[in-house]
């Protein structure tokens, strides 16, 4: 499964958006935070992301807001946060969004 997301990540350039896609609280922070949504459709991000141990970790996210019927509003707050926060530690990191974007990735929508 690693591997293939990791090629449908490379080779098709919205597949993140897509992935995270997967609910609606996702929805939303792409929605309410377009410079995360354009750092996710960025190529040189997304190649910086396709290593095995980020998208395995990206999977077990995903697989835990699928299932966030079964998590209390608190836990899929967190995990949601988390993930967040991953995408923007890797883009600050990768210089593609400055460091003050940390601040205000979820709004509570």
């Amino acid at each position: 499964m690693v591997q293939e997301t990791i090629h449908l990540m490379l080779v098709e350039p919205q597949y993140l958006i897509q992935f995270f896609s997967i609910t609606q609280r996702l929805r939303n922070v792409l929605d309410s935070n377009p410079q995360i949504r354009d750092v996710m459709a960025n190529p040189e991000f997304v190649h910086q992301l396709a290593t095995p141990e980020i998208v395995n970790a990206l999977l077990i996210y995903r697989s835990a807001l699928e299932d966030q019927l079964y998590l209390d509003e608190e836990t899929a707050e967190k995990i949601l946060q988390r993930l967040c926060d991953l995408f923007v530690e890797l883009a600050i990191r990768s210089g593609m969004i400055p460091a003050i974007a940390r601040a205000g990735c979820i709004s509570n929508s």
